[in-house]
């Protein structure tokens, strides 16, 4: 629990409203200053886990609410009396001023007695030390304090949320991660697992079924860190194209020498055969893009190697792209796609394995060792299967860009006259914005058309404006192409 809302220590001690009581989350270090530390304790998942209570012969693992629950063996199964568990803002013990309330101004001194007793003193943020609790100082009085204005502020309490059934199996760890490896089981074995009706499957379903609702959740990019099955992934890519405002950066599936599904972070990848898998599956869709391989990059918490899915460290490759270009530039190359957070790719790409990958629409991830750039996203392709400009990442990009500037600007005109002079204003409004996007480097050449030969009076009877937007885009240097003449001397 949570033993004051102050930091630092007297004479430099002060309330922190930011601060609640309750279970502290953050860890304990130091007995004089509880609340130095920033620091999450880890064991509170271990203290927030579900835990069953529907065993017939055995003892439950959690007992629930029990006050008064007789000792079993031994055992002390009241968790009041075996921990002081019963939290109370009335077992904060606080300075009181002169009409009985709550000083206001020694806050900092509060403290909350676990055990529900309290201490013959408190010591002020002067120094002070207090008289008798009877006089200078009494626990919260809830029927008469809570209503005390000044002091309101500081009554805040919180509690992690504890038990209940999430779905997973907390004795199975893959499941308990909602891991690429469950997702596979349940696949694997519908009838026991559930298949896409299984905890893993159906939750990533849903929580795409989430991001796919426009009016509810405004995204340009979706990723699913490690999740690589097909149950899912394709599912997400159906979901991007519906949305057809946003794209999905896909983590592929691996196989290994035995051309088996790669488990582990331990196995040896096989960059044919996972080409071969993924080429099998006949992806097409301009709202995709595939990556490989995974990368290993420093956790910031632990300070220590991890391996990371190709999606994490991709989504920093947009951000630098959209940071220091636009979103119509290519994110690839060393000068916007490189991933300053990663160490070194999983698997080291020969130029036969690139051009395997990029001949399959995977982008590759490489780590080139001779130029020292670091580790580098080389190359942008959607997965569309036809050739287009809508099979590279940018221009795909582009059209999303464009399509929400656009939008933005149609909802101006919702239920606005529908005659000449709102046909003339919405044409007008458009036209800065593709003519912007042109002097950025994202088009070519460009038209808008809105006028009274798209929208014909069939459509002012249906209470429509329609109108047409052609685009020639900008398109992105891949391969340089260089011929060397050697010439006799005159």
């Amino acid at each position: 629990m949570r033993e004051s809302i102050s930091v630092g220590s007297v004479p430099k001690k002060n309330v922190e409203v930011a601060f609640t009581w309750g279970v502290q989350f953050e860890v304990k270090t130091n007995k004089d200053t509880t609340n130095k530390n920033e620091k999450i304790d880890s064991s509170l998942l271990s203290f927030t886990k579900y835990f069953p209570k529907f065993y017939t012969t055995n003892q439950d693992p959690l007992v629930g609410a029990n006050e008064g629950t007789a000792d079993v063996g031994g055992c002390v199964f009241d968790a009041d009396r075996f921990n002081n568990n019963f939290f109370s803002l009335e077992r904060v013990q606080v300075i009181t001023g002169s009409n009985d309330r709550p000083d206001s101004q020694q806050w900092a001194a509060a403290v909350y007695r676990r055990n529900g007793v309290a201490k013959a003193s408190l010591t002020d943020r002067d120094g002070n030390t207090t008289g008798s609790p009877s006089v200078d100082t009494r626990f919260i009085d809830a029927s008469k304090d809570l209503a005390h204005i000044p002091s309101q502020k500081y009554f805040k309490f919180t509690f992690p949320l504890q038990g209940g059934f999430d779905g997973t199996n907390i004795f199975d760890v893959e499941k308990v991660k909602m891991s690429d490896v469950a997702v596979r089981r349940e696949m694997d074995d519908s009838t026991l697992q559930g298949g896409k009706e299984g905890p893993s499957v159906a939750a990533y379903r849903k929580a795409t079924d989430v991001m796919e609702a426009k009016q509810d959740v405004d995204i340009q990019l979706l990723a699913i860190p490690g999740i690589r099955h097909p149950a899912v992934t394709d599912y997400a890519v159906e979901s991007t194209e519906r949305r057809f405002d946003a794209l999905y950066l896909m983590d592929i599936e691996e196989k290994d020498e035995l051309n088996t599904y790669v488990t582990s972070s331990n196995a040896t990848i096989s960059v044919v055969n996972t080409v071969n898998t993924f080429s099998s599956r006949a992806m097409d869709s301009s709202f995709a893009a595939a990556y490989f391989p995974d990368v290993v990059i420093t956790d910031p918490a632990t300070n220590t190697n991890v391996q990371a899915a190709p999606s994490v460290a991709v989504l920093g490759a947009f951000a630098l792209n959209d940071a220091i270009g636009f979103p119509w530039f290519a994110p690839a190359g060393f000068t916007r796609g490189a991933l300053a957070g990663a160490l070194y790719p999983k698997v080291e790409l020969l130029q036969s394995n690139r051009d395997d990958l990029y001949s399959a629409d995977i982008n590759p991830i490489i780590g080139d060792v001779v130029a020292e750039s670091g580790v580098t996203v080389f190359g942008q392709k959607t997965l569309l299967a036809a050739q287009s400009s809508l099979d590279r990442v940018n221009v795909r990009r582009l059209l999303i860009d464009i399509r929400r500037r656009v939008r933005d600007v149609a909802r101006t005109f919702l239920f606005e006259p529908n005659q000449a002079s709102t046909i003339a204003a919405f044409n007008s409004r458009v036209q800065p914005i593709l003519a912007s996007i042109q002097s950025q480097g994202g088009l070519d050449r460009f038209k808008v058309q809105i006028d009274t030969s798209t929208t014909t009076q069939a459509d002012i009877e249906n209470n429509t404006i329609r109108g047409k937007i052609f685009l020639q885009p900008t398109r992105s240097v891949e391969f340089v192409s260089l011929d060397f003449v050697v010439s006799n001397s005159i």
